[in-house]
C-alpha cells in the first residue's frame, strides 16, 4: 500500500513539502468561505438538494450527470456543512496539482497559484449548490488528471484512452466544466511550449485525446438519458459551433475585462500587470522552433474559455460556475509572471495585488451570503406564518407568489454588487419554480399545491387592488386560492401545474 502511495504521489508530483501549499490554501477558504461550513445558507437549491435523492435521479435520466449521481449517493446525500468543507479541500488540490502541472516550483509559488484557484470569484458558485460542492471540485480534478495522464504517460496508445476516459467522466460529473478541461490543457500545451522543443504529436495527441472523451460521455448519455431537459442536453449544430467560435474572441476579452474593473483599484492594477507581465514572459521565450506552437496556444485559449457556448448556445452567460476556466488562467498568467524582474520584485508585487482583490471580493461575498440567507429564512417564515393563519382545516389550497422579497437593499454590503461571477448564493432563495415546495417544508406538512393557470391569472388580476408585502392584506385568501403579493413584478409569479 506505502508503495502505491510512493507512486502515486511521483506521478502527481507531490511530497510532504505540499502539504504547506495545501494547508495555506485551505485554511484561507475555510476563513474567507466561512458562511459555507459554519451554517446552512438557505437558497433555491437547499430544498430539495438538501434532502435524500432517488437513485437514479433526473441527474442521470434528465441532465445525463450519471457521475454526479453516484458521488451524492457515496457520500450520504446534500449535507452542505460537509460537502463545503470537502469541495474546498479538493479545490485547495487541484490548486496545487494546477501548479505542477504548469511547473511551478517552490512553495511561495504554488501556494500562490493554489489560492488563484481557490479563490476566484467564479469559484464560489461551485459552493451555492449544498450537493454538489464535491461533484463539482472532482470533475475539475478528472479534468487534471486527464491531463497529467498525457503529461507523465510517455506511450500514447496508453496516454490517450486513459485521458480520454477522464475527460469524459469530468463530463459525466457537470458538463459545463469542460471550460476547466480545455483551459488546464491548453495552458499545459503552451507550458510545454515555452519550456521544450514543441511537438506535433503532442498537440494531435491532446485533440484527439478530448474529442474521444466527448465521444465517450455522448455515448454514456445515449444509455443513460430518458427525459432529456433540453437546456441541459442541447448539442450546437455545425453554424452555431462556428458562430460561437468566432464570438468566443471578444466575449472573452469582455468577460475577463469586466472581472478586471469591479474590484478594488490594487486589485484592477494587479490583475492587468499579472496580464501583461505574463505576456511579456510568453514574449521572452518566442523562438523560430516554439512560435507556431504558441501562436496557436494563444488562438486557442479564447476557445477554450468560452468552450460551454461554443458546444451548447443555451448556456446562460451569467452563470458564474461557467467561467472557472477564467480562475486557472488567471493562475497560469500569474505563474508566469510571478518570477519576472525579480530584483525589483514586479512580479511578485503583481500578483500580490491581484490575489488582494480575490480576498476583498470574497470577504464580502461571504458576508453578503450570511446575512442575505439569514433575512430570506426569517421572511419565508413570516410569509409561512400568515399564509398558516388562512388554511382551513385538511384543505389543500393553492399558493400564488406575485413578485420576490426586496434584496436591493442588501447591495450596500458589497462595494461592486454589480460585477460578473457572483455565486448563486446572491440569487433570490425564494423563487416561482420552488415557492410551494419550500413553504411546505417550512410548514412542516404539504399544506399547500400548484395553482392552475386559471387560478394564477385570476390572482394576477386581483392582486392589483392589494398592497405589496409587508403591509398587511398583502397576504389574502381568495377561494381556494391564497395569494401574497411582494412586489408588482407579475413576471415573477408560482409555476402552474394542470392536472
Amino acid at each position: 500500500m506505502t508503495r502505491g502511495l510512493s507512486r502515486f504521489c511521483r506521478f502527481f508530483g507531490v511530497s510532504a513539502a505540499d502539504l504547506v501549499p495545501i494547508g495555506i490554501t485551505m485554511l484561507v477558504s475555510v476563513v474567507v468561505y466561512s458562511a459555507l461550513v459554519s451554517g446552512i445558507v438557505f437558497t433555491n437549491h437547499t430544498i430539495p438538494n438538501s434532502l435524500l435523492y432517488p437513485y437514479p435521479s433526473f441527474k442521470t435520466v434528465s441532465e445525463g450527470r450519471w457521475l454526479a449521481d453516484i458521488l451524492i449517493q457515496l457520500f450520504g446525500g446534500g449535507s452542505q456543512t460537509f460537502q463545503a468543507f470537502a469541495g474546498l479541500l479538493i479545490q485547495s488540490v487541484n490548486g496545487l496539482l494546477f501548479a505542477e502541472l504548469i511547473g511551478a516550483r517552490g512553495v511561495a509559488k504554488r501556494t500562490m497559484i493554489a489560492l488563484f484557484v481557490a479563490l476566484f470569484p467564479a469559484v464560489p458558485d461551485l459552493y451555492s449548490f449544498t450537493a454538489d460542492n464535491i461533484t463539482f471540485t472532482i470533475a475539475q480534478a478528472l479534468s487534471l488528471s486527464a491531463v497529467f495522464a498525457l503529461d507523465r504517460i510517455r506511450l500514447y496508445r496508453w496516454s490517450i484512452p486513459t485521458a480520454a476516459v477522464l475527460f469524459a467522466l469530468s463530463l459525466a460529473g457537470y458538463q459545463p466544466l469542460i471550460v476547466v478541461s480545455a483551459t488546464v490543457l491548453v495552458a499545459w500545451l503552451l507550458h510545454r511550449s515555452i519550456t521544450t522543443t514543441p511537438r506535433v504529436s503532442l498537440f494531435l495527441a491532446s485533440g484527439l485525446a478530448m474529442v474521444l472523451g466527448l465521444l465517450l460521455y455522448w455515448i454514456s448519455t445515449k444509455l443513460t438519458i430518458i427525459w432529456p431537459l433540453p437546456v441541459s442536453t442541447n448539442t450546437n449544430g455545425v453554424r452555431e459551433v462556428a458562430w460561437e467560435i468566432l464570438r468566443s474572441y471578444p466575449n472573452a476579452v469582455r468577460r475577463f475585462y469586466d472581472f478586471m474593473i469591479h474590484q478594488p483599484l490594487a486589485g484592477r492594477l494587479g490583475v492587468a500587470a499579472t496580464v501583461v507581465l505574463s505576456g511579456w514572459a510568453v514574449a521572452a521565450k518566442l523562438t523560430r522552433s516554439n512560435a507556431a506552437a504558441i501562436i496557436a496556444c494563444l488562438i486557442l485559449m479564447p476557445l477554450a474559455l468560452q468552450a460551454v457556448f461554443i458546444i451548447n448556445a443555451d448556456s446562460t452567460p451569467s452563470v458564474s460556475r461557467f467561467g472557472v476556466g477564467y480562475g486557472y488562467y488567471l493562475a497560469f498568467a500569474a505563474s508566469l509572471a510571478f518570477d519576472l524582474f525579480s530584483k525589483l520584485k514586479l512580479g511578485v508585487v503583481a500578483t500580490s495585488a491581484a490575489l488582494y482583490g480575490l480576498l476583498f471580493l470574497a470577504v464580502q461575498e461571504n458576508g453578503y451570503t450570511a446575512l442575505k440567507s439569514d433575512y430570506e429564512t426569517q421572511a419565508i417564515n413570516r410569509l409561512v406564518l400568515k399564509v398558516g393563519d388562512l388554511l382551513k382545516g385538511d384543505e389543500h389550497p393553492a399558493l400564488v407568489v406575485i413578485g420576490q422579497f426586496p434584496l436591493d437593499h442588501l447591495d450596500r454590503l458589497l462595494s461592486y454588487p454589480k460585477r460578473p461571477f457572483r455565486p448563486h448564493t446572491s440569487s433570490a432563495a425564494f423563487m416561482p419554480y420552488r415557492q410551494v415546495e419550500i413553504a411546505n417544508f417550512f410548514m412542516g406538512a404539504d399544506n399547500l399545491r400548484s395553482p392552475t393557470t386559471a387560478e394564477r391569472d385570476a390572482a394576477l388580476a386581483d392582486a392589483a387592488s392589494h398592497p405589496i408585502w409587508p403591509a398587511n392584506g398583502s397576504v389574502y385568501r381568495s377561494g381556494d386560492v391564497i395569494v401574497a403579493v411582494l412586489s408588482r413584478k407579475t413576471e415573477d409569479v408560482t409555476w402552474v401545474h394542470d392536472p
